[in-house]
């Protein structure tokens, strides 16, 4: 389908069994089943409400949604499509939006803060989720919008915000079937037979989440849903509702890793099978870098654990799947090429090649296809490659991640040094559950971290220095900061290295020079 749009992508997703359960929800410490029946009622139900609400807003205006994972906010995003509106989704913890309404020229905004801003409606999203629909009607009542917009973290300054339409979505949703349709382990995914129940906990306005809040109802799934995102809340629905894939950020796997050594008094297979229960089959990380020894722990349970590359402009590129756990622990991000999109590195010279290493860029239906800036929409044009800024490697389909072209420190003497696979040199911290990263002041690479009192400064220091001596001379560590308080971070968990090494240039308190090499 080579213009697909978000009503084709709707259309396909309620050719499922209408009394199929696609939500699993717990709050208050009860399990709502929803079906695919009642959600596309709960739709139809929303959808007319909005028409009162909307009124005099055109059509194809952006309209801003502060979504949670309450399974009903999907249906106001499918009834805001309904009703002809472009969706603009924004992380609930954002209070003020107003820069990002400059951006887009919104018209409205669905959320639980109480907003009074001026020529902007404000929709309480709590009485749409309560809406109970009177009456059933057709896709012929309604015109459908075709354009979705996501906003990245703002690492490195204010947020951009990405348009994606049926277009890409549709791209999204099958190039990650295509993925896993190739892989013994994983191909009940991409199965309309199968059973697949999935749990998700990145939050609603994340590329990953928006994916597979399409994605699994799309192919018949059901996806488990919980407004409580504690570790053994998490770890019981889990082994009770059978899930068998769970999708969350490192830091959710560590925890409850933690947690089940914790409580069970070791983290050998049989104990983390007896946690998760029978049924969990795939422990996808994304957002964050992995910690190798969770990594290791669920792995040898059985486990297939991976992690998946993207960003907020592409969304899912890739995710290595080979059934080989070595394999997958080499650190390839996976395998790259696909019907919905095609890769070059732009190596120093300038020169596009398929191969090698250089700087990653993509072209094809899966990469966004507008931009939101200064209340325009700015289309991108289709036949040009994007740029992701990350500098690979690529070898025989394999793609390595090196770093971010931004992310590279050129010391005095002209050498290239990679943050990223610098920072996998003390990999031991992150296993001692220590904050880390490295940052470039003044050409020179620093060491930043932040633990808690019970670790072993002086050892810590001592491996730290062991590490640095083993590296060739021009990419060691040249300091080290300590820090007071956690590492800065944006909403998905990405460590703010910019925003730090202002702080430290800037002398701030918080950051202390305890070693200098």
């Amino acid at each position: 389908m080579n213009n697909a749009t978000l009503k084709d992508v709707f259309i396909k997703t309620f050719q499922n069994d209408p009394k199929k359960v696609v939500y699993e929800y717990y709050s208050g410490k009860i399990i709502e089943k929803i079906t695919y029946k009642q959600l596309k009622d709960k739709i139809y139900g929303i959808a007319l409400i909005l028409k009162k609400y909307l009124v005099g807003i055109p059509d194809e205006s952006w309209v801003i949604l502060q979504a949670t994972n309450n399974p009903w906010d999907m249906a106001v995003l499918w009834a805001l499509i309904h009703n002809n509106m472009n969706v603009l989704l924004l992380d609930k913890e954002v209070k003020n939006p107003k820069y990002i309404i400059k951006q887009s020229s919104a018209k409205a905004i669905i959320t639980s803060y109480n907003l009074s801003i001026q020529n902007v409606k404000s929709i309480n999203i709590e009485v749409l989720r309560k809406h109970n629909p009177s009456k059933y009607l057709s896709d012929n009542n309604f015109t459908f919008s075709n354009k979705i917009a996501l906003c990245t973290s703002g690492t490195s300054g204010n947020p951009k915000i990405f348009v994606h339409t049926g277009t890409q979505i549709y791209a999204h949703i099958n190039s990650v079937l295509d993925r896993y349709g190739k892989a013994k382990d994983l191909k009940y995914n991409a199965e309309n037979n199968e059973i697949k129940k999935t749990m998700l906990t990145f939050k609603f306005h994340h590329i990953a989440s928006v994916l597979l809040n399409f994605m699994y109802p799309y192919i018949g799934g059901t996806i488990v849903k919980t407004d409580e995102i504690g570790i053994k809340i998490l770890l019981d629905l889990i082994n009770s509702r059978k899930v068998q894939n769970v999708y969350a950020v490192p830091m959710i796997w560590d925890s409850m890793v933690k947690y089940i050594a914790g409580k069970y008094g070791n983290s050998n297979p049989e104990t983390i099978k007896k946690a998760f229960g029978d049924s969990l089959r795939l422990a996808m990380m994304g957002a964050a870098k992995p910690t190798s020894r969770t990594v290791e722990i669920l792995n040898k349970a059985g486990i297939f654990t991976t992690s998946a590359y993207g960003m907020t402009e592409i969304g899912s590129l890739t995710s290595n799947i080979s059934r080989s756990t070595e394999n997958r622990n080499k650190g390839i991000a996976g395998k790259v090429g696909s019907r919905f999109y095609e890769v070059k590195v732009k190596k120093e010279s300038g020169i596009l090649k398929s191969s090698g290493t250089g700087e990653l860029l993509i072209r094809g239906k899966i990469v966004y296809y507008s931009q939101l800036v200064n209340g325009i929409e700015i289309v991108r044009d289709s036949h040009e490659y994007f740029h992701t800024g990350d500098i690979v490697k690529i070898e025989s389909g394999d793609l390595y991640i090196i770093g971010r072209v931004k992310d590279i420190i050129v010391n005095t003497s002209g050498e290239n040094i990679y943050i990223d696979e610098l920072e996998l040199k003390f990999n031991f911290l992150r296993d001692l559950g220590i904050e880390y990263t490295i940052i470039g002041i003044n050409d020179e690479p620093i060491l930043v971290i932040y633990m808690s009192k019970d670790n072993d400064v002086s050892e810590i220091l001592e491996n730290i220095s062991r590490i640095n001596n083993s590296l060739e001379i021009y990419t060691r560590i040249k300091k080290i900061y300590f820090s007071k308080i956690p590492l800065f971070r944006t909403s998905t968990e990405k460590i703010k290295r910019n925003t730090i090494k202002d702080e430290i240039v800037l002398n701030n308190e918080i950051f202390k020079l305890i070693k200098s090499y």
